[in-house]
């Protein structure tokens, strides 16, 4: 009997070692299940190739070993795939350089940036990444930038909507890490580094340096919802309002330890809400200006403002309102107002 049953334990413990053997095979081959090296003079097919041949909805690791120049379209990410594209580089990041007119990457699946400089070529046009509906982009590290956008129809169908020169997102866009610098939106619109017109949450990284010849220096959030709770939106410039972020009938929120600094706008220099919801409950808006008023936030009529929480507005400078400007709803439960410079005692609310 002691022998039977001992053989019995053995078979069970055999059949357990089996199961949980193929479980983690099973584990290893959901993470990635295509790894491929783009070598040699960085071919474009080959990249187009390695994509289109990923399992569908997949995870698939794809390494750039140089330089990649993007010919006559952009470098689509197909609804059904789950690429992430890294660079073997040692001192830095290889190069995916956009078509004319074209933008340099187009997502309809899903697509994680770990680390490649997305660009075009100077005298080019095209944003860097433009996200459509239902797709996702993930930058958690590598460079968007030098990238510039021209006047485009928005999707209500007004020509008055520009561009996003970094990211144009339509659907869903995480920031976790990675920079959006020196991209420019030129014309009536605006989105310098990002226009967001889907949903948009930065958790870490940089968007720095960007230019909008009308709103939105840094982030244009036209009409959807935009979170930030960490990461830096700095040195961003705006034509007309809203040097760091310009939200446009949407819903921004800003907590933990997101900044908004040193940005420039007519009004608005950190943040313009217009016709939309801003709630702070923590982060910090600091040494923004504005040229009219708002130098930290400029809040426009039957705009809601609340501030709460640690958020903090400091030093900051406009004529009017050197931290906050409310032509609004403002709601003060929490949070600090301080050190700002006013150079007029006249007009609305400000401090």
């Amino acid at each position: 009997m002691p022998t039977k049953t001992k053989t019995k334990f053995n078979v069970h413990y055999k059949k357990l070692l089996i199961i949980a053997s193929l479980l983690f095979v099973i584990l290893l081959t959901s993470i990635v299940v295509y790894k491929l090296t783009i070598n040699g003079d960085g071919s474009e097919k080959a990249l187009r190739t390695a994509i289109n041949k990923a399992s569908s909805n997949t995870p698939t690791l794809i390494t750039l070993s140089s330089d990649i120049l993007l010919t006559n379209s952009a470098l689509e990410i197909p609804v059904d795939k789950d690429i992430t594209l890294v660079s073997d580089k040692q001192d830095g990041f290889w190069k995916l350089i956009g078509a004319a007119n074209q933008p340099t990457i187009s997502v309809l699946g899903k697509l994680t940036l770990e680390g490649v400089i997305v660009t075009h070529n100077s005298g080019t046009y095209g944003s860097g990444v433009t996200v459509n509906p239902n797709g996702t982009l993930i930058l958690s590290g590598g460079v968007i930038c030098n990238n510039t956008v021209e006047f485009i129809i928005m999707p209500d169908g007004n020509t008055g909507g520009e561009n996003g020169g970094g990211v144009r997102n339509m659907g869903n866009f995480s920031m976790v890490g990675g920079v959006i610098t020196n991209n420019t939106a030129s014309g009536e619109g605006g989105g310098g580094g990002v226009l967001n017109i889907g949903n948009f949450s930065m958790v870490g990284g940089v968007i720095t340096n960007n230019t909008a010849s009308g709103n939105g220096g840094g982030v244009f959030n036209y009409g959807y919802g935009f979170s930030m709770s960490g990461g830096e939106i700095s040195s961003n410039t705006a034509g007309y309002d809203g040097g760091g972020v310009y939200n446009w009938n949407g819903k921004v929120s800003l907590s933990d330890n997101g900044v908004i600094c040193c940005n420039d706008a007519e009004r608005g220099g950190g943040v313009y809400n217009y016709y939309a919801t801003f709630d702070m409950s923590g982060g910090v808006i600091s040494g923004n200006t504005a040229e009219d008023k708002g130098g930290g936030v400029y809040n426009y009529y039957y705009s809601v403002f609340s501030l709460s929480g640690s958020g903090e507005i400091s030093n900051n400078t406009a004529p009017l309102g050197g931290g906050v400007c409310n032509d609004g709803d403002f709601k003060k439960t929490g949070g600090v107002i301080n050190s700002n410079t006013v150079y007029d005692s006249n007009g609305a609310l400000f401090w």
